[in-house]
C-alpha cells in the first residue's frame, strides 16, 4: 500500500509538471502558444513545471527503494 501512495503521488506530479512544461503537446500547438505566450507567462510555467517534477522525485525514488527492498 505505501509503495502505491508514494508512487502515485509522485507520478501524478511528474504528470503535473509535464503538462506545466507542455511536453503533452504537438509541435504546432507549441508554436502557437510561444506566439501569444508572454515572458512572464513561460517564466511561471518552466518555474513551476520545475518545482513540481523536484517535488515527485523523493517520492518516485522512495517507492523504488520500497519496492527494491520488499518486492511485491
Amino acid at each position: 500500500m505505501a509503495i502505491k501512495v508514494t508512487a502515485g503521488i509522485g507520478g501524478i506530479s511528474w504528470l503535473l509538471a509535464g503538462v506545466l512544461s507542455g511536453a503533452f503537446i504537438s509541435g504546432d500547438r507549441t508554436r502557437a502558444n510561444q506566439s501569444i505566450e508572454t515572458n512572464e507567462d513561460k517564466s511561471f510555467r518552466n518555474k513551476y513545471s520545475s518545482v513540481v517534477f523536484v517535488f515527485g522525485l523523493p517520492f518516485l525514488i522512495t517507492a523504488l527503494i520500497m519496492y527494491l527492498i520488499w518486492g511485491v
